[in-house]
């Protein structure tokens, strides 16, 4: 009689939170978290941007020819970009080669029907050395280097120029293979061919990049 007794005590223990008030209790399904997006910006990139310049265009024969000493163009951008960075912890440091088409006209004489396009901004393109500081999904960096211009002229052609740039941007990756970033520039060019000419330019772009 006692190992009886003992038997049924003993599947009464087990059994009871199961059978607790005639119903099973539910086991928990397990939670399934989304894997967490790679936080390291090693690797190689490669993207396009859109974006908007303002530029100044200078030369000593513009207050003779216009009567203003600078000519202002502003418009919009759009271009490529590759790279490579890498991710030292904290700190990040890259190259980046970039180009931008832009096709800016230049404007001069009286408003209307006398008003012509006296030079037209072509194209910019950089090579850009990087540093910045890794927040995890977040990058800022400060960028500078070497930059190229392409200014054309309805009488002389096109003249081409070497300057320097710099400026800073914020990257934000939206998973593993894509980030997404804004970066503000500004760029001098003294001599355009000739030692009378100079252009100044403010770009600021918004950038897609795959990073692989």
């Amino acid at each position: 009689m006692k190992a009886v007794v003992s038997a049924a005590l003993f599947a009464a223990f087990f059994a009871g939170p199961t059978l607790a008030g005639g119903v099973a209790e539910p086991i928990p399904e397990a939670v399934i978290l989304p894997a967490p997006i790679v936080q390291d910006w090693t690797g190689f990139y490669l993207g396009g941007q859109i974006g908007y310049v303002d530029a100044d265009l200078s030369n000593d024969d513009f207050v003779a020819l216009f009567g203003v000493p600078v000519l202002n163009a502003s418009g919009g951008l759009f271009g490529v970009h590759a790279g490579y960075m890498h991710d030292f912890g904290t700190l990040v440091l890259g190259v980046e080669a970039d180009y931008d088409h832009i096709d800016l006209d230049f404007r001069a004489g009286a408003i209307g029907a006398n008003e012509f396009t006296a030079a037209t901004l072509d194209w910019i393109a950089r090579l850009k050395l990087r540093v910045g500081v890794d927040l995890g999904n977040t990058l800022l960096y400060a960028t500078g280097g070497v930059a190229w211009a392409q200014v054309d002229t309805p009488d002389e052609g096109a003249f081409s120029d070497s300057g320097v740039f710099y400026g800073v941007g914020a990257a934000l990756r939206v998973s593993e293979d894509w980030f997404v970033s804004a970066e503000l520039l500004q760029h001098e060019f003294d001599e355009f061919d000739t030692p009378t000419a100079s252009l100044d330019a403010t770009t600021f772009t918004l950038r897609a990049s795959f990073q692989f």
